[in-house]
C-alpha cells in the first residue's frame, strides 16, 4: 500500500514535471517563433533555448539603455575642470548692449562657475561697468544638490564715468581694473561692488 502511495506521488510529480516543460516549450516557442504541429522534443527544447537566450539579450539590451545618459544630461563622467583666474573670455552678449574686452577671471565654486566681464556700456563707452554670470557647473542640476537651476547675470556700473574697464589682476576674489585713462579700481566679486575709493 505505501509502494503504490509513493508511486503514485512519483507518477504525479512527473507528470507535472513533464506538464510544465512543454507548456514552457510550446509558450515561448509559439510566441518568438512558428512551432509545428506536432514538435518532436529536440524542437521544443531548441525553443525554450532560443526564448532563453532572447530574453537574455533583451535584458542586456534594456541594462545598456538605463547606463546610457538622457538626452539634454551630461554623461556620468565629469568633463575637464572649466579654467580660473583671469582667462580669455568669449563673450555671450550683444556688443550693441555691452562692449566688453576679450579678458575675464572665472572662478568654479562647488556647483557654480562664475564668470566676470569688463568692459563699458555698448551704446555709452564712458560708462564703465562689470557683467557678473554665474552659472550652473553642470546644466543637470541633479549633480548637485546646491547646483543653480538658472544662469543669472549681474550688471555692475562705475559711479563716474571712466571709461571701458579692463582686469589687470586678480588677488583672490577682488579684481583690480584699469580704466582708460589709466586710473585703477577694486572689484569685489562675492558682493558684486566696487570697493576702490575712485567709484
Amino acid at each position: 500500500m505505501l509502494r503504490s502511495h509513493r508511486s503514485l506521488k512519483a507518477m504525479v510529480a512527473a507528470t507535472s514535471v513533464v506538464a510544465i516543460l512543454t507548456i514552457s516549450g510550446i509558450g515561448l516557442s509559439g510566441v518568438l517563433r512558428p512551432t509545428p504541429k506536432n514538435p518532436s522534443p529536440a524542437t521544443e527544447k531548441a525553443a525554450v533555448l532560443h526564448g532563453l537566450l532572447s530574453a537574455q539579450r533583451l535584458n542586456q539590451a534594456a541594462e545598456a539603455r538605463r547606463k546610457r545618459p538622457l538626452p539634454g544630461r551630461p554623461p556620468s563622467e565629469p568633463g575637464p575642470r572649466p579654467p580660473e583666474g583671469i582667462i580669455t573670455v568669449s563673450v555671450p552678449f550683444p556688443s550693441s548692449i555691452y562692449g566688453l574686452g576679450p579678458t575675464g577671471w572665472q572662478s568654479v565654486d562647488g556647483a557654480r562657475i562664475t564668470t566676470v566681464y569688463a568692459g563699458a556700456e555698448g551704446r555709452d563707452a564712458a560708462q564703465g561697468l562689470i557683467v557678473v554670470l554665474v552659472r550652473p557647473l553642470h546644466p543637470n542640476p541633479a549633480k548637485s544638490i546646491n547646483a543653480p537651476t538658472s544662469s543669472r547675470t549681474y550688471v555692475v556700473r562705475t559711479r563716474a564715468r571712466l571709461g571701458p574697464l579692463r582686469i589687470v589682476s586678480a588677488s583672490k576674489r577682488v579684481l583690480t581694473l584699469k580704466t582708460a585713462s589709466g586710473k585703477r579700481v577694486r572689484f569685489d566679486v562675492p558682493t558684486r561692488r566696487f570697493i576702490s575709493a575712485t567709484q
